[in-house]
């Protein structure tokens, strides 16, 4: 069966130079357009909805898959937390659903958005591989996710992540609905360059008060003084920006971007998807493997990456 690049046709590089200077000074880089074929958008909610029906058409699932699978979920329903009506509405999180799902795999193992992002990062002569997806569903109600970084729970020398959100809601309200009000992908600009701060625990994650790491970033940033002028300025003088885009829209940021997001105020589910790229070079830091990547790790002790695991989407150029 023939496999369907879903960005094959509509994905390019035009204007990289611009795009690796906007990602090398803010840390992030915006991409506001649909960049799916219309049918590739339409197969991503549908096979999301079927995942979160507990429908895996690889035969596997997923290795973090939902903690409550219902087989008569559709997104067009609102959701139902049980219980008291004043309990937490919580943000739906899958790891790997490429693991799980054949679009989600073809989307995930693209060799169209692999060279882009292999192009926007300069890992040309290194190559690019995913390390891993994570999808976030936030359903109507649902809570804030805190900034941090990605990074720190990257465990892998040298310690380089790239990450692309892929939105499939508008954001940006272009089909007439709340847009921005669905809580998406927020950064703070420059703050890639500070320096390397300790993870934050789960419940930090879902603090009402979402930006309250990143001002403490900041100001241990501040406290050293001895960042960069412009890490200095963007610590001193906080900037957000919002990805507000067409469904169908990403962004590419650094691993060292401190970016969260906020409260789904709207009625209806903000869907999305992170897609953790890593030069093609990188290995396991065998000193510092946490139980997230332990399972992958070569028995024998070797730091090299399984491509079963961890895919090649661009391989290195001359």
């Amino acid at each position: 069966m023939e496999v369907r690049d879903p960005f094959a046709a509509t994905l390019n590089a035009d204007g990289v130079a611009l795009r690796q200077a906007d990602l090398t000074k803010n840390g992030f880089t915006i991409f506001s357009t649909c960049c799916l074929h219309d049918w590739s958008l339409v197969e991503a909610r549908e096979h999301l909805q079927s995942v979160f029906q507990g429908v895996y058409d690889r035969g596997t699932a997923p290795p973090k898959p939902l903690t409550n699978v219902d087989s008569q979920f559709t997104f067009s329903s609102p959701p139902n937390p049980g219980g008291s009506s004043s309990k937490r509405i919580r943000t739906q999180h899958i790891i790997n659903i490429w693991h799980c799902d054949s679009y989600f795999h073809s989307f995930a193992t693209s060799k169209a958005l692999g060279k882009l992002v292999a192009q926007v990062c300069g890992w040309e002569h290194r190559g690019c591989r995913l390390a891993q997806d994570q999808v976030w569903v936030k359903p109507p109600g649902a809570g804030a996710l805190s900034f941090h970084r990605d990074t720190t729970y990257f465990d892998f020398l040298p310690k380089e992540v790239a990450t692309v959100w892929f939105t499939f809601d508008a954001t940006d309200g272009s089909d007439g609905t709340q847009g921005e009000q669905l809580g998406p992908l927020e950064y703070c600009r420059g703050s890639h360059l500070w320096s390397l701060a300790r993870r934050g625990s789960a419940s930090q994650f879902f603090d009402p008060d979402y930006h309250a790491m990143l001002r403490d970033a900041a100001q241990r940033e501040l406290a050293a003084g001895d960042g960069s002028a412009w890490a200095q300025e963007c610590a001193r003088d906080l900037q957000v920006s919002k990805v507000l885009a067409e469904a169908g829209g990403f962004s590419i940021h650094n691993g060292n971007t401190w970016h969260g997001s906020g409260p789904n105020v709207t009625n209806q589910y903000r869907r999305g998807i992170g897609l953790h790229f890593i030069p093609g070079d990188v290995v396991f830091n065998l000193a510092d493997v946490g139980t997230l990547w332990r399972p992958y790790v070569d028995p024998e002790g070797s730091s090299q990456l399984p491509e079963k695991w961890f895919p090649w989407v661009h391989v290195p150029s001359d």
